[in-house]
């Protein structure tokens, strides 16, 4: 009797690879949680700053104030609109409250991160920050003790320009 040509796989290759496919993908699970982590960072860093650039570029278009609180214990921000150019007397919300993700993703102020107070960071129409100093918010992870990941803010508040750095 005459073999046919034999066409496929056999048995135990498919087994080999799968096992080899297994094997792969236990090693690098947990390369891929820490890189999903790292992605919220970034996610959450982002949106603290493009809402503070959104605020700024609003106050110098509208020659109004306006102004974003962070409640830190929230891990929640809000846009509010000043009733005039300067020393507005009421802050109508505009935007907000709007929540990070709280996975794993906590917030601290101040220029250290340590400070667990709710701080607001204020643009008048010139484009120039309201905070005195440099206003910074911190994304950071839920270890003890809290690690930074990324620190946000008017970093001068002559320009008011927005930041993100490590």
């Amino acid at each position: 009797m005459k073999m046919r040509n034999a066409e496929g796989f056999t048995l135990i290759e498919l087994i080999i690879v799968v096992a080899l496919i297994g094997i792969l993908a236990a090693f690098s699970l947990p390369y891929y949680r820490g890189w999903q982590q790292n992605a919220r960072y970034r996610e959450s860093a982002r949106k603290i700053a493009s809402i503070l650039r959104d605020a700024r570029a609003r106050t110098i278009a509208q020659n109004v104030e306006h102004r974003v609180s962070f409640s830190i214990s929230g891990s929640s921000y809000t846009m509010e609109r000043g009733t005039g150019a300067f020393y507005s007397g009421s802050w109508p919300t505009i935007e907000g409250p709007v929540y990070l993700s709280s996975d794993g993703i906590t917030l601290k102020s101040g220029a250290s991160c340590n400070s667990d107070i709710d701080m607001t960071i204020s643009f008048n129409p010139n484009g120039t920050s309201g905070f005195s100093g440099a206003g910074y918010v911190c994304i950071m992870d839920s270890s003890s003790p809290p690690v930074r990941k990324f620190r946000i803010g008017a970093v001068d508040n002559t320009t008011g320009r927005v930041t993100i750095s490590n």
